[in-house]
Parts: C-alpha cells; sequence; structure tokens
C-alpha cells in the first residue's frame, strides 16, 4: 500500500523523502529495546547508544525496510533536540558527546551512501549559537536537574560532518539570529533549506539569493488528517510557495485573501468530495424569519451589518434569502452567544428552527462576532478537534428524534463577520466566503457551511442553535494541554438553504 502511495506521488512530479528519526527522537526503536538507550532503565527512551553496535544493526534493519518499499533518493536521519541526559551509564565510556555526535552522522551517512542515497538532518547541533557551548542545564517535570550535551564545536563539525548532508534550518528566524545562523552553515560548506519554513521571514529577498540556500519546506507535527492539514497548513504552504517559486514574500492580509480564495476547490480536492450543491440538484432556500433575533447594530460586540445585501443572492450553485431588516421586526439575523469567562448578554440558544423536509444537504451562512482562536493541531495532540475553539453547534433533529450535531470551529468552518476588512493571518477551511456587503468599501463576510446529511431518506425536522459554555481550547505552547477559558462570543447566522432530495 506504502509502495502504491509512492508510485502515484512519483507519477505527480514529487520526491518522497521519508524522515527516519535517528540517535534522538528514537522512540519507535527503543521502546522494545530499553538496553540500547543512552539512559539506563528510562521508561521511555528517546535518544540511543551511539556506541553500541547492536544500536546500527537495529536502525539499518528498519531502514533498509523502507528503503526497500519507498526506494527514495534522500532520506531525512532526525538529530535535533538531544535534551536526554549525558553520561549516567556506562553508553559511550564519557566520551566527548560531539565526537559521538558526529561519528553517528558519519556511519548513517556512509550506510545511505552504499545505497546511492543522500542524507538530510535537522541542524541545531552543528551550531553553538543554536545549542549552546558545552553542557547544557536542563530541569525535568519533577524537578531534578541534569546536563544534556550542547552543540558540536565547529571544528568537531569541519572534521567529522559529511559537507553533503543537506541541513533543514529550523533556526532561520530573528529570535534566533537566523541570518547569523544560516551564514555559518554555508561557511561550513552545507547546502540548507528552511525547515518548519513560514510566511514572512525577514529580509527573505535577501536572503534567498544565497547560492547554498536551495529551498524551504513546512512542517506538520500533528496526525496527517485532512481536518489537520485543512485548518492549519494550508495559509502556510501558499504562502511558502509563492516564496520559493517567485521569491516574493506577500503581506500577510493579502496572503489569507489569497489562501480563502483558493480553498473551495482545495478543499473539495483534499476531501475529495462534492458538495451535494455541485451535483445538480435544486438548492432551496428556507424561510428563518420566524427566529430572527440579531437588529442590524448590536452594541455588545460592535455588529454592524447595515451595509448588508438584502434579497436572493447566488454564489456558484449555491442560493442563499438574505431578506431585509426592516420587513421582520427589524431583525437582520438569528444570534446565539459564545459564553466564555464572563456572562454573555445574547441568548445561549434559539426557538427550533423549522424545517421538514427530506434533504441532502443543508447550507448554513454564518459568521462570527470576532476573531477567535485556530491553534496548532499538535498544541493539543490527543484531542486535535479542539485546538479550534468550538463558538457553538446545530443540532440537525430528525423525525425520529435522533439528532446530529455540527461544531462550530473557529477557523474550520467560520470566521468574523468583518474578516474582509483585516484578514492577516488567519483563513476558513471548511466553509466558503461570500461576500455580503452591499458596496465593495462594505466588507462584510459571511462563510457558507455545506452539511452532508448521513441519513438519507429521513426528514430533518428542526435545527437549533446553540453557543458553547465556558470553552477551554489548547494552550499557546509546547505544554499540550488545554488553555485558559476563550472569551466571550457570538455566532451569527444569516440564512439556511437545503439541497433538494433527489427525485
Amino acid at each position: 500500500e506504502v509502495a502504491d502511495l509512492v508510485r502515484w506521488v512519483r507519477q505527480n512530479h514529487i520526491d518522497v523523502i521519508p524522515e527516519i528519526p535517528s540517535f534522538t527522537h528514537s522512540f519507535y526503536l527503543l521502546t522494545r529495546h530499553h538496553d540500547l538507550s543512552q539512559v539506563p532503565d528510562e521508561e521511555w527512551p528517546d535518544t540511543y547508544c551511539a556506541c553500541n553496535p547492536k544500536t546500527y544493526e537495529l536502525l539499518f534493519d528498519v531502514m533498509d525496510e523502507y528503503i526497500e518499499v519507498m526506494r527514495p533518493k534522500m532520506i531525512h536521519a532526525g538529530h535535533d533536540e538531544w535534551f536526554a541526559p549525558y553520561g549516567l551509564g556506562s553508553c559511550c565510556g564519557g566520551r566527548d558527546p560531539g565526537e559521538v555526535y558526529g561519528e553517528d552522522l558519519r556511519k548513517i551517512h556512509e550506510y545511505l551512501a552504499e545505497h546511492n542515497i543522500r542524507m538530510a538532518i535537522w541542524g541545531d547541533y552543528l551550531l553553538e549559537n543554536v545549542r549552546g557551548k558545552g553542557f547544557q542545564k536542563r530541569k525535568s517535570p519533577d524537578g531534578w536537574m541534569y546536563d544534556s550535551p550542547g552543540a558540536m564545536t565547529p571544528q568537531q563539525v569541519k572534521e567529522l560532518v559529511p559537507k553533503d548532508i543537506l541541513i533543514f534550518n529550523w533556526f532561520w528566524s530573528e529570535e534566533e539570529k537566523g541570518e547569523l545562523n544560516e551564514a555559518q552553515l554555508d561557511e561550513l560548506g552545507f547546502q540548507q533549506i528552511y525547515g518548519n519554513m513560514e510566511p514572512g521571514i525577514h529580509n527573505y529577498q535577501e536572503r534567498s539569493k544565497r547560492s547554498t540556500l536551495v529551498g524551504g519546506a513546512p512542517s506538520s507535527w500533528a496526525a496527517t488528517t485532512e481536518f489537520n492539514i485543512g485548518k492549519d497548513l494550508l495559509y502556510g504552504i501558499v504562502g511558502c510557495s509563492g516564496m520559493l517559486w517567485s521569491k516574493e514574500a506577500l503581506e500577510r492580509t493579502e496572503l489569507s485573501r489569497m489562501t480563502q480564495a483558493r480553498m473551495p476547490d482545495i478543499q473539495r480536492r483534499l476531501s475529495g468530495v462534492t458538495p451535494p450543491s455541485e451535483t445538480g440538484d435544486p438548492v432551496v432556500p428556507l424561510d428563518i424569519s420566524a427566529s430572527l433575533n440579531l437588529p442590524r447594530r448590536e452594541s455588545t460586540f460592535a455588529i454592524d451589518l447595515s451595509g448588508m445585501q438584502e434579497g436572493r443572492i447566488t454564489v456558484g450553485h449555491r442560493i442563499f434569502e438574505l431578506g431585509g431588516a426592516d420587513s421582520i421586526r427589524g431583525k437582520a439575523a438569528v444570534v446565539v452567544g459564545t459564553e466564555g469567562r464572563e456572562p454573555n448578554p445574547l441568548p445561549h440558544d434559539v426557538d427550533a428552527i423549522k424545517v421538514g423536509v427530506d434533504a441532502t444537504s443543508l447550507l448554513f451562512l454564518h459568521a462570527c462576532a470576532k476573531p477567535a482562536t485556530n491553534k496548532e493541531a499538535y498544541r493539543l495532540i490527543w484531542d486535535s478537534d479542539d485546538s479550534a475553539d468550538l463558538l457553538g453547534w446545530y443540532e440537525v433533529e430528525y423525525e425520529d428524534g435522533l439528532p446530529e450535531i455540527i461544531p462550530i470551529r473557529y477557523g474550520v468552518n467560520i470566521l468574523e463577520w468583518n474578516w474582509g476588512q483585516q484578514p492577516a493571518g488567519s483563513y476558513c477551511y471548511g466553509a466558503d466566503l461570500v461576500a455580503c456587503g452591499s458596496h465593495e468599501q462594505n466588507a462584510i463576510t459571511f462563510f457558507a457551511l455545506e452539511w452532508t446529511s448521513p441519513r438519507l431518506g429521513k426528514v430533518i425536522q428542526q435545527i437549533r442553535l446553540k453557543g458553547s459554555r465556558r470553552f477551554r481550547g489548547a494552550v499557546t505552547g509546547f505544554e499540550n494541554d488545554f488553555g485558559e477559558v476563550i472569551p466571550n462570543n457570538a455566532v451569527i447566522l444569516k440564512a439556511i438553504s437545503y439541497v433538494k432530495k433527489r427525485s
């Protein structure tokens, strides 16, 4: 199966570079081979003993399987974040850690070279500016103080590290003194690419002229799922692609608009699913006028829909009825409050919106009151869904009483109503932008979420909209934990349509 996938990727002119973590991050090797750990009796061993020949019997056996199945031209061998305690047991007999690190690189490099495979690594332990000189003091979660190795010395790098190893440089930011770091790698004789690349690299046009800087690679540190890739990576991929292929870094607002404009096509390609509204069946607006409870202007969140279009709008195959506020008790939309750190004066839910049809899909035209957060999935690795703020949900109730829940998550299927005025850095993967301003200057933006019914043939009786209460998403750092309760917000529902059941 993996070989077939690699073959298909190559047919589309892409080379697959497997990353096989070596030396560090070697849990996958050591959980069943604790005797090969650098740290004796470690419960979750991270770093293998590079002085034990059996280590390489195991490592190269694993690499052989990758090579046989994938036939790569290059293998990334890791070698970053050497945070394990050094010198606690008999491993390597108190040798200089820089020499141990360099010899490990040479052994792997020679093995891959025998197979005509180029080697790549993360380059942080080649630079003292990044990992420090000599041993570094560290503190474990339970308070134990220990020493871990710093970087190789410049002389060790010159003497021990083969210069045809491609360096993935993740330390390119201004905070890491990035321009100095890439100059040092250049002087040491390495080619490099920007690893963990993101749009907005300082002074990129000048830095990209360096002949040894040969590319870049955005990174994903979470499960390879449509949800994670869709919500986290596409802004970076679009932005970095432009930088690498055109040498120009787009301003953040322009890049966000460009990314969002491409979402409908990208989402359909990435999911492999064509929405029912695009299959030729009729799209019918639903009358939700009886549930409207939001005036054109609302002071709690400074919502101003006075420049909203009225009447029926068509976006591609999708049709929505926006109505007119003055004709329905002066109300312009349905709103529920997201209750965060304090009480929210807006209603937590609304009376059920009647449907009464056997629909193939429902289309919700909605937005939120203000920006929220969509943190990377790896900030909450066991619960990646909740890394995007939950603002509320739709309860779709069928004729037999069984409900289906549709979560409303920031950056996944909703953004703020005035996103078009200042969209820097954000986009929405799972719902398409619909410009709703009556004039070009009125950047009122709602987002069309299409949900396909999993119970075709069952009548959808009604829909309830509810706001979340005291939701806690992910932390901003690497603690991999829940963060604080999110601030108050609101979900604004402007229209609902449905795709009529195919007869």
